[in-house]
């Protein structure tokens, strides 16, 4: 499923301050479960030290690729992280609308650069 325009709206960095659930990386046993929540707090003070904040919405894919946010061109999001088009890992996120709307295709999130 191709992506349709995105839009990218700055949004204040008040947003930033309260991270949403931390990733979903499929823990099952104690240990991973203990491991997906530092990984969620690490992200979440990442976060907390955001930079810049944008709100994305678009129609299709979940993956935002070649959003264009505070210079940088979206290339992956993947458990919390945002890469760029060169591999770097420049921010956060926090979804807001997984596959929403009438047609299913709708999707927003919450972009927090470093």
């Amino acid at each position: 499923m191709e992506n349709g325009p995105i839009t990218v709206t700055p949004i204040s960095l008040e947003h930033a301050k309260t991270p949403g659930p931390g990733p979903n990386l499929g823990a099952r046993t104690s240990d991973e479960l203990q491991t997906q929540a530092q990984v969620g707090g690490l992200l979440a003070a990442v976060q907390r030290t955001a930079t810049q904040a944008f709100r994305l919405e678009w129609q299709g894919n979940k993956v935002p690729d070649g959003a264009v946010v505070g210079g940088h061109t979206i290339s992956w999001t993947q458990n919390g992280q945002v890469i760029d088009d060169e591999g770097e890992f420049i921010g956060t996120y926090e979804r807001i609308v997984e596959f929403g709307g009438e047609s299913r295709r709708e999707q927003k999130m919450h972009v927090y650069l470093f």
